[in-house]
C-alpha cells in the first residue's frame, strides 16, 4: 500500500472513519497525504476529505487552502460524488 491513487486513499479513509481507527492510521495517512505534488482540483478534493476522515488537521488545512486558491469550478460536483453527501456539502460551504 505504498503508492495509492487518490480514490484508493479516500476509500481507505472512509473505512478508517467507519471503524474509528484514525489513531492507528496516523503515520500511514501522513505518508499517503504527503505534500509537494502537482494535483488537479478533484485530487485536492479527495485528499482534503481523506485528511478530514483520517483526522489530520494540518494536512486538512493545507489541502483546503490549496482548494480555495485553485477554485476553478463549483465544488458541488465533488460533494455529490462522495459516499457521505452531507459531509461533502459541508465542505462546499
Amino acid at each position: 500500500m505504498r503508492f495509492l491513487k487518490v480514490h484508493q486513499i479516500q476509500d481507505v479513509a472512509v473505512l478508517v472513519d467507519k471503524y474509528q481507527m484514525a489513531d492507528r492510521f496516523t503515520f500511514a495517512g501522513g505518508y499517503w497525504l504527503r505534500q509537494g505534488q502537482t494535483l488537479t482540483t478533484g485530487s485536492i478534493w479527495g485528499l482534503m476529505t481523506a485528511a478530514y476522515l483520517l483526522k489530520l488537521p494540518r494536512t486538512l488545512y493545507y489541502y483546503s487552502n490549496l482548494l480555495v486558491a485553485k477554485k476553478e469550478v463549483t465544488l458541488t460536483k465533488y460533494a455529490f460524488q462522495m459516499p457521505d453527501r452531507m459531509l461533502g456539502l459541508k465542505f462546499c460551504s
